[in-house]
């Protein structure tokens, strides 16, 4: 599950709890998950993503929030891909799995990946992902409509 940071605020229907923790992901987006890309108007935007593990509380506190707010605009966060499997090839005899940093390690890799890989996406001006779609202008949901059949290719 991969989101953006948009414009929108959290709504203030949103009960206290989940506020904080939705507060938290936009305030704590990983270096790595920071970045550049070029969009369909030829202009490079600074562009905050947010890699979720599948069914993390994270990811589930996320998804519930644009579900509740799919009219939303500008919408806080912006799907990019409810779903993009990452393979991290490793070698098991020089691995410990059972090692948490081990496991970290290679989660992280998945989630750079991840990163990449919707960076050219995104670049991919056939697609059409403007500034204002990833800014949450046009939906939550408008990003990840334009980039699902590309991306199931690309996986």
């Amino acid at each position: 599950f991969v989101t953006a940071i948009a414009d929108g605020h959290i709504a203030m229907d949103t009960p206290q709890k989940v506020q904080e923790r939705l507060a938290q992901i936009v305030s704590k987006v990983p270096k790595e998950q920071n970045t550049s890309v070029e969009v369909a108007e030829g202009v490079t935007i600074d562009l905050k993503m947010r890699v979720f593990v599948v069914n993390s509380e994270d990811a589930k506190a996320v998804g519930e929030y644009i579900n509740a707010h799919l009219d939303q605009l500008p919408a806080p966060f912006v799907v990019l891909a409810r779903h993009l499997p990452m393979a991290v090839l490793y070698d098991p005899a020089a691995l410990d799995l059972s090692d948490a940093s081990v496991a970290d390690r290679l989660r992280k890799q998945a989630k750079t990946r991840a990163v990449k890989v919707l960076r050219e996406a995104i670049g991919n001006k056939a697609l059409g992902i403007t500034q204002h779609m990833l800014r949450g202008h046009c939906g939550a949901t408008q990003p990840a409509k334009r980039l699902s059949d590309f991306l199931a290719s690309r996986t």
